[in-house]
């Protein structure tokens, strides 16, 4: 039986996503849901017996960034370019590195084969080490004050390192890489995640990493599902996904999770 108690997922609240003049992936909305949110964990205090925090963390030569690929005249393509598998198989979009040629195109077409996401050239965004993979402020100083007035530890979790594949969902790439255990489902976290009776769920972007996130964990975790609150007001969609965001919630409510807004919840 999962204790009872309030944990908390944040996922991807990072600067580069939430911070209106400096990010480099800045998903309109953010900004005021992490001070919603920041204001939340202060309220709540240390009801919340559990807060876990993933973060975005890429290399400048990785798959979905520009960097890694080129058309025939050495330009690289601009940032939310689609590059699909027929694309890498014609010489359309070809890697800067022959030696990566085979594997490029073993994971477009990989990729396409989950019918979830063809590849998207993204702005350079979370690289490690950088400013923009750091905490938006706001909510960093609200964890930093629910750790000293509970004496727990937040708990961040790294994602997207590896350069062959994307990690939108924090369960696992969405193309595995069966020699980076990093890529892979780790069935022991996700236990201790969901072992409460409630998991407030918040973070960026909601038609992305959130999506992704919440779908791989209801498909590892069915029973997790009801125990699920999403924090309407706390996640935004990057524009253009707004249709794909609302049928994702009404399914999500449809078999047991709750929607909320932040004002909503006590402890």
């Amino acid at each position: 039986m999962p204790q009872d108690e309030t944990h908390l997922l944040i996922i991807d609240p990072q600067e580069d996503f939430c911070n209106p003049q400096t990010g480099a992936l800045y998903v309109p909305g953010a900004d005021k849901d992490m001070e919603r949110l920041a204001l939340l964990i202060d309220k709540l205090g240390s009801t919340i017996k559990r807060i876990d925090v993933t973060l975005d963390s890429h290399h400048a030569i990785q798959i979905f960034h520009g960097a890694f690929w080129q058309d025939p005249a050495g330009n690289p393509p601009a940032p939310f370019t689609t590059i699909s598998a027929a694309q890498v198989e014609d010489g359309v979009w070809r890697t800067r590195w022959p030696e990566h040629a085979a594997t490029a195109a073993r994971y477009t077409r990989a990729l396409e084969d989950t019918q979830k996401y063809r590849l998207t050239i993204w702005p350079t965004h979370c690289l490690i080490g950088s400013r923009g993979a750091l905490v938006y402020a706001p909510l960093f100083q609200a964890l930093q004050g629910w750790e000293r007035s509970t004496g727990r530890s937040v708990c961040y979790r790294l994602k997207g390192e590896n350069q062959f594949t994307e990690h939108y969902s924090a369960i696992h790439a969405e193309v595995p890489v069966t020699s980076d255990p990093c890529t892979l489902a780790d069935r022991e976290w996700i236990t201790s995640v969901t072992n409460c009776t409630r998991l407030l769920l918040a973070g960026e972007a909601l038609s992305h990493c959130f999506l992704s996130t919440v779908t791989d964990l209801a498909d590892l975790h069915r029973d997790a599902i009801r125990q699920i609150t999403i924090l309407t007001d706390a996640c935004s969609s990057i524009p253009g996904f707004e249709q794909e965001c609302a049928l994702f919630l009404g399914t999500m409510q449809k078999h047991g999770a709750r929607l909320a807004q932040c004002a909503d919840l006590t402890a």
